[in-house]
């Protein structure tokens, strides 16, 4: 038996080694061979978005992932690539087409989606054609297939529901009231804002009438957007869409329940192909002769253009740094925007000579409040030594993410945007009323009154109570008079429109929390000017990885091209059902911190719970 074990771990070492080593040579080919690409002079970009759409990617365990059949459940593409890969693709006059293939695109926000639109609209305008295809298109992927001159639908495709899905966007969580008193759990609130949202899911059983009137408010603004673009780009009648949406079920029922068939009666798609039809179609030359056009890739454009481009440096640089996620104190984890790693940034580009200008992209929905105020009072040293600070928002840049923004000497912004939410909680969990029901009592002394204030199986004292929630107040005072300082209002003028209360970025513009409408570029653009530089760089300033974080970067990478090439697809929405209805119970800053309350002081929280669209 000993030596069927160990023959046994020797064959799973050897395996073992052989997959590294197979991983190994697999990077140093893919790698080495990269730059040496040439794009051919009549090509079709294909581009090809695997997974969310996101801001800077997360590492993941190459290990686990391939445990995991080569299914990563965390698919991610940089939203600075797509944009980068199109805005160099309208110049090249090797590009005669883009091919959108948006089988495997899993979301994003809609402000990510409009920064992506402007650069499909400024190629389409050079009048190069644009292909979008699809087994079937949800809301999001329709979103970026409603700029392609063509749009297209595998007929060899049966998804559920099919054809182009168009369900609207909403706010929904979970409201766990009862369940606590159920089981005897005490959650103690403190709050300062009316419209502060992201408590009441511990409090109520059902969504407040003032959530529900600023959440509708701005949920309408964002949707009008959308439908918007779509009427706009497929040149079709406002009543008609509207009809296709309102009455999916019964339009359906008439057309003998052929999804495909209703989206192409209502001209939301032009025809169905098989893929392969798709390819040849794209790859023929207008005029229909035998020549055909080559298909490249996003990434190996990509990296074929910045080998290109390496030009002579520009008189000064601009760091764009990306705040992303969840804010929490400590180093950053995957989700989350660490308040550590950030100042870690944000110090070398105000050490840096080189760097004139600091833009700040930020989509977070905020988080621990000490986080906030740390990463904004590092921003605000950058700019004692003469640097200016442009923010950026990106899909979400609310409560904590607002706070940071407040210093900001410029506020650019997407017209659906969601930020405001200008309002703090803090919470402190007990639970020995759930401990006396199981007839555990807990008992004890101390040298005072407070001795027991932090302990979570100890009813909390009056006196801390008020504590936390005068300190809680104090918070929100703070926080309304930053952004009264930032912004140049009076504190009575922010207060107004603060309350916890979600704005659009069209809205926030007419309240005076932002400076103007725009993308990333014109954020730079506006740094530029601030800075009286005509040239500049713009280089993105991210934490320094250690070798094995870039080697799992790198792998990850890579995995994902193999997957490709092997018809392996993610599965992002497939993660389970149950895990992602837990992930709502608590915001994001608090699941990463541990739950408040537990042997430790209540946290402060300036995090929006009801800033995460369904889209």
């Amino acid at each position: 038996m000993k030596k069927i074990w160990n023959y046994i771990t020797a064959t799973r070492r050897a395996v073992g080694n052989i997959l590294f080593i197979g991983i190994i040579l697999f990077i140093i080919i893919a790698v080495t061979t990269r730059d040496d690409f040439e794009v051919p002079d009549s090509s079709v970009l294909v581009l090809h978005p695997d997974g969310v759409i996101v801001e800077r990617k997360s590492i993941v365990d190459p290990f686990a992932l391939f445990m995991n059949g080569g299914d990563n459940p965390y698919a991610e593409v940089l939203l600075r690539d797509i944009v980068d890969v199109v805005n160099f693709a309208r110049d090249d006059e090797r590009i005669k087409a883009i091919a959108l293939d948006l089988s495997d695109l899993s979301g994003g926000s809609i402000s990510q989606f409009d920064e992506i639109a402007v650069a499909l609209q400024a190629f389409k305008e050079t009048g190069k054609p644009i292909s979008a295809f699809a087994g079937q298109y949800t809301q999001a992927q329709y979103y970026l297939a409603s700029f392609a001159d063509e749009v297209y639908l595998d007929k060899n495709d049966r998804p559920f529901p099919g054809g182009v899905f168009l369900q609207g966007i909403g706010i929904y969580n979970l409201y766990l009231k009862s369940a606590l008193e159920k089981i005897h759990v005490q959650y103690h609130v403190f709050q300062a804002g009316q419209y502060k949202s992201a408590v009441e899911i511990f409090l109520r059983d059902e969504m407040s009438d003032q959530a529900r009137e600023a959440a509708d408010a701005w949920l309408q603004v964002v949707w009008n957007g959308y439908l918007a673009t779509i009427l706009e780009q497929r040149e079709i009648s406002a009543d008609e869409l509207t009809n296709y949406i309102d009455n999916y079920d019964k339009l359906l029922d008439e057309v003998d329940a052929d999804p495909v068939g209703l989206a192409t009666k209502y001209g939301l798609i032009d025809a169905q192909l098989s893929r392969a039809e798709w390819r040849q179609k794209i790859n023929d030359t207008p005029e229909g002769s035998k020549s055909h056009k080559a298909r490249i890739s996003m990434d190996t454009y990509l990296n074929a253009r910045r080998s290109e481009d390496q030009t002579a440096p520009a008189e000064g640089k601009i760091a764009i740094i990306v705040i992303d996620g969840a804010l929490v104190d400590g180093e950053e984890s995957l989700g989350n925007a660490g308040a550590e790693t950030l100042v870690d940034i944000i110090q070398r580009a105000g050490k840096d000579s080189a760097i004139k200008a600091v833009v700040v992209r930020i989509n977070s929905p905020g988080g621990v409040i000490s986080a906030s105020e740390l990463i904004r009072s590092e921003l605000a040293a950058v700019q004692q030594k003469g640097k200016p600070v442009v923010v950026s928002m990106g899909g979400v840049a609310a409560s904590g993410g607002y706070w940071i923004a407040s210093v900001a000497d410029m506020i650019v912004a997407s017209g659906t945007t969601v930020t405001g939410s200008i309002g703090v909680f803090s919470l402190a969990l007990t639970l020995d009323q759930s401990l006396k029901a199981l007839g555990i009592h807990p008992d004890g002394t101390g040298t005072t009154a407070f001795s027991s204030s932090y302990l979570w199986f100890m009813p909390i004292d009056p006196a801390v109570k008020n504590i936390i929630q005068n300190r809680t107040s104090k918070s929100y005072e703070d926080f309304v008079n930053l952004v009264a300082d930032g912004r140049g209002l009076s504190y009575e003028e922010v207060d107004a429109v603060a309350q916890g209360r979600v704005w659009a970025g069209e809205t926030a513009l007419e309240h005076g929390l932002i400076d103007k409408i725009g993308t990333l570029k014109d954020a730079l653009e506006s740094a530029a000017m601030l800075a009286d530089m005509e040239d500049y760089e713009a280089i993105y300033l991210e934490k320094i990885l250690s070798p094995q974080e870039i080697f799992m970067m790198e792998l990850i990478k890579n995995l994902d091209s193999a997957a490709s090439l092997v018809g392996l697809r993610h599965a992002t929405s497939n993660l389970p059902l149950l895990q992602k209805g837990l992930d709502r119970i608590l915001p994001p800053a608090m699941r990463a911190t541990g739950v408040p309350g537990m042997n430790k002081a209540p946290g402060i929280y300036a995090e929006c719970l009801g800033c995460q669209i369904n889209f």
